[in-house]
């Protein structure tokens, strides 16, 4: 929550980050697959109860006390844009889509808006489900797609929203991605990876670093 509302306050137009499921159900904020690198401990989301994680410290390896959000709370208190990303944890997540239903209940129920951002998905099954059952924007995930096969899906699914990683797919290439769909790329975490991307009119840039960003912006 500390890094959430940091970002929105340094003047960035939005936030990403991952929702997941807990073991008892609940929708909570957390990047990592598992806690091995910031709480030491092999176990991810779906191995505690919402009560267990509660009583986790994530602001340690930082040398500041933090916990771990609810999807709730950062849809209270978070202000700015927010791009949502899906992150299944269970294979039966994936399978019934309970974690996307879960979701889109949630921000139902809250009457929320992702402003400039939209829902980020990995599967085209997932983009689909979202489209089928709500109004939100939503987008895919490269991943480990080959360039060919991202821009075969973005062209046959009519894909909005398409968030890649600028250092598996060329540069040179995106020109033709940018010409089909909204493109947000991350990171650029170096005023000179911020001006490449931006002289390419991209859709949004991801940085980890969102108080220099600032500055960046008016590189061109």
């Amino acid at each position: 929550m500390i890094a959430l509302q940091a970002a929105c306050e340094s003047g960035v137009a939005g936030v990403e980050f991952d929702v997941q499921f807990t073991k008892d159900g609940h929708l909570v904020i957390f990047h990592d697959r598992n806690g091995e690198r910031i709480l030491g401990d092999p176990r991810g989301m779906a191995d505690y109860t919402l009560d267990e994680i509660r009583r986790l410290d994530v602001g340690r390896w930082r040398g500041r006390e933090d916990r771990i959000p609810t999807l709730h709370e950062v849809l209270s208190k978070v202000g700015c844009s927010k791009i949502l990303e899906i992150k299944p944890q269970w294979r039966d997540i994936e399978d019934n889509f309970a974690l996307e239903k879960a979701v889109l209940d949630h921000l139902d129920d809250m009457g929320s808006s992702l402003g400039l951002g939209y829902i980020s998905v990995r599967s085209v099954e997932s983009l689909e489900y979202i489209r089928e059952h709500s109004k939100y924007s939503v987008g895919l995930m490269q991943k480990k797609r080959t360039w060919e096969k991202f821009q075969a899906l973005v062209e046959e699914y009519g894909i909005h929203y398409s968030q890649i990683r600028i250092k598996s797919y060329p540069k040179e290439k995106l020109p033709e991605l940018i010409d089909k769909t909204k493109v947000v790329v991350y990171f650029a975490d170096t005023p000179d990876e911020w001006k490449q991307l931006s002289e390419l009119k991209v859709y949004g840039i991801l940085t980890n670093r969102p108080y220099p960003a600032a500055s960046w912006q008016n590189l061109r």
